[in-house]
């Protein structure tokens, strides 16, 4: 069989595999991109402020020597900010809805 006949059987054939398939329609790749892209502001936004909190916290405690609990308070301040900056982005993203 030639390898015209080859192709023409696969397209017959129907798709063999997801490679096969038709690629998705731009609104599909556009809901997917803004869905990804939500999730990494989201959780970027939440692991920053812990971070931040964290350091801040450590470097204070370095200053003014009250190890461990500058850091403590960091990562508590942090982690609620987190919580708050994730809480305001889901709100907007349900307005833009």
């Amino acid at each position: 069989m030639s390898g015209e006949g080859v192709d023409r059987v696969r397209r017959e054939s129907g798709p063999t595999s997801k490679f096969d398939m038709p690629p998705p329609t731009d609104n599909a790749h556009q809901q997917i991109h803004g869905a990804v892209t939500d999730g990494w502001i989201g959780g970027g936004s939440f692991f920053g402020s812990i971070v931040s909190g964290t350091l801040l916290g450590y470097f204070a405690d370095q200053w003014l020597g009250t190890d461990p609990w500058l850091v403590i308070l960091g990562i508590v301040v942090g982690s609620y900010s987190g919580f708050v900056r994730v809480w305001q982005y889901s709100k907007r993203l349900e307005e833009r809805e």
